[in-house]
């Protein structure tokens, strides 16, 4: 990764002595280095706590609009502080594509597929056969649109979840159907009311519910059944609601509740290493790795003037 010089003053060779080299320098800096001025001084104004006990490093986000940063959380749905945030989040879009469907006069149908009884399917060949699944679920007519979510059972066995648009399938179909794309053969199927009671189970409200509370039903058991990183939640394309969309739907209704307005970035994501350097990830105009900000002049001045002959000599 590329070292980038310090935001501090730089020294114009040839142009000014020390005395009067930074005052010409801050003049003339390229707007990189303003930027990364103003990101290192939001973060170390930040509050140095995180809001997951899970994480291992210091992590920001800092917004380009407001020049503020503010500490990160891991991120990880297997992490029992963000996955209640991510559950909240998957709940919102679940329901808005619910909604958005019953709006539409559209049926949804609440549809359980099973591993084959054995307890060893992965995560990977749940959805592998999902994609077969979903394939022959469209030819028959019976899947429009869906929102999908993963369980893992107390004996290890995973279970697949989907709220679907489409022709009902019958539960006989089905089986057949999921037997072929390398499920096993129980499955469930049940209509989803919009008009029901939020305590009846096939009301849209306890439906959505339980179908996020699978986000965060046993994140040890889900990473024993993959060896990368999968989202246990899915969304068709045309679903109502992605996961961006519900996260920025309820930032902006948490602003409101606080009288404050939501920050609209733009974000990036801010990493503080072991010797202080910041590096960065997302946005543009950003350098990305800043030196600490305890770095004397003797040290940055000859890695601004490298970086110059690099930049000059890249433009020939």
């Amino acid at each position: 990764m590329e070292q980038l010089p310090s935001p501090s003053p730089l020294l114009v060779q040839g142009q000014a002595s020390e005395a009067s080299a930074a005052p010409i320098a801050k003049k003339n800096r390229p707007a990189s280095h303003r930027i990364a001025e103003q990101m290192e001084s939001a973060v170390r104004s930040a509050s140095k706590s995180s809001p997951c006990p899970s994480i291992s490093w210091p992590l920001y986000a800092y917004s380009r609009s407001s020049q503020r940063a503010y500490a990160m959380a891991c991120g990880s749905w297997a992490c029992p502080t963000c996955a209640r945030k991510k559950k909240a989040i998957a709940r919102r879009a679940i329901e808005d594509g619910m909604w958005q469907a019953f709006a539409r006069g559209e049926l949804v149908r609440f549809i359980t597929v099973t591993d084959d009884g054995k307890g060893e399917m992965r995560v990977s060949d749940l959805y592998a056969s999902w994609s077969r699944l979903r394939i022959l679920l469209k030819r028959g007519g019976y899947l429009d649109q869906y929102a999908a979510a993963l369980e893992v059972q107390g004996r290890g066995a995973l279970h697949l979840h989907v709220l679907a648009t489409g022709s009902f399938v019958p539960v006989r179909e089905l089986s057949r159907l999921a037997v072929r794309a390398g499920f096993g053969p129980v499955v469930d199927v049940r209509a989803v009311k919009g008009d029901a009671h939020e305590d009846a189970k096939n009301s849209a409200a306890y439906v959505s519910k339980e179908l996020a509370g699978y986000v965060m039903k046993d994140g040890k058991s889900l990473a024993d059944k993959t060896a990368v990183r999968r989202r246990p939640v899915r969304f068709s394309h045309k679903w109502g609601s992605s996961l961006g969309d519900a996260k920025k739907d309820l930032a902006r209704e948490m602003a409101e509740a606080r009288d404050s307005e939501a920050d609209p970035g733009p974000w990036v994501v801010v990493r503080v290493t072991s010797d202080g350097s910041l590096v960065t990830r997302g946005g543009q105009g950003l350098p990305r790795v800043v030196p600490p900000a305890n770095e004397n002049e003797e040290r940055a001045a000859p890695k601004a003037q490298a970086s110059d002959a690099d930049e000059v000599r890249a433009a020939a």
